[in-house]
């Protein structure tokens, strides 16, 4: 029965795995029309290879400086002026706020390519080594404080299609287990954020924060606030509002001595992902309801 079950479940993964390759074939296109071929280290149009592979097969080092090279752009790209009145997240307001809307597609496309690369494995083993090798990129993130790409990671290893490979997770060493444990307990958004708060506010600079809080901020000055009061303008809430938005101009001073390296950083730029639904029908494959350790 379960033999029957586990072939079923191994078609369902083909099917999952052939979406995602078609989206991998734009990407190896996109590769060789941008780079030359003394610039490629490794052959990522060969159909033997795959973007799990050659994620695997690069240092978290060298990923984790690429991930900072890229938010360091985005981040650099945002004006005081997107952050006003909340026009990232209203439909006839969005065109002022370009920018933030990049950074926030960026942050959720890298959530679901954490747990694509995870799953793509079929080997119990090797999706261990996937979430450790990202534990390890987090702990890089963490030390060159790239917030932003830190706090994909960890969205992306707390997605239910990940959250649930029991086995898999039981097969990371005590080590990466804690560090990514800490990394949750700095990210930890309860009492407005106190930890998150603490820890940046004696950072190092540069720093590329998580933009979310932030936002959430501004959503509370903006609905907390009255714009007028007896017909003057509330100049407190203009004050608090000013004051949001210096610490994030205050976070776009300065630069970090990364530089891009390619093809890694073309690599790094694309992200595809399978969708929420798809990755947790994967994840069902990879280790079923009720299976054990030697059905695996």
């Amino acid at each position: 029965m379960m033999k029957a079950f586990m072939k079923d479940n191994d078609r369902i993964g083909e099917l999952l795995s052939e979406s995602l390759r078609a989206k991998l074939e734009n990407f190896n296109l996109k590769k060789n029309l941008q780079l030359t071929d003394q610039q490629i280290k490794f052959e990522i149009a060969d159909h033997t290879s795959s973007m799990a592979e050659i994620f695997l097969s690069t240092s978290a080092h060298e990923i984790a400086t690429q991930l900072v090279v890229k938010d360091w752009s985005m981040l650099k790209t945002v004006s005081p002026k997107e952050f006003l009145d909340q026009a990232w997240s209203k439909n006839k307001l969005k065109y002022r706020a370009p920018n933030i809307l990049k950074l926030i597609r960026r942050s959720n496309e890298m959530s679901m390519w954490v747990p694509t690369i995870i799953l793509w494995h079929s080997n119990l083993a090797v999706r261990a080594k996937a979430v450790s090798k990202f534990i390890n990129i987090g702990e890089y993130l963490l030390q060159y404080n790239d917030y932003t790409a830190l706090m994909a990671i960890i969205a992306g290893l707390n997605l239910s299609s990940i959250g649930r490979l029991n086995f898999t997770m039981s097969a990371v060493n005590d080590k990466e287990f804690n560090s990514k444990e800490s990394f949750q307990n700095l990210v930890d958004p309860s009492h407005n954020w106190k930890n998150f708060r603490s820890h940046i506010s004696s950072a190092n600079r540069p720093l590329i924060p998580y933009l979310g809080m932030y936002l959430s901020d501004l959503i509370f000055i903006d609905e907390g606030n009255q714009n007028m009061i007896k017909k003057k303008i509330n100049f407190n809430k203009r004050q608090q509002i000013y004051t949001v938005l210096e610490e994030i101009r205050n976070f776009q001073q300065g630069n970090f001595d990364f530089q891009k390296q390619e093809p890694l950083y073309t690599f790094i730029n694309e992200l595809p992902a399978l969708n929420e639904s798809d990755l947790y029908n994967l994840s069902l494959v990879r280790e079923p309801r009720g299976s054990q350790i030697f059905d695996l």
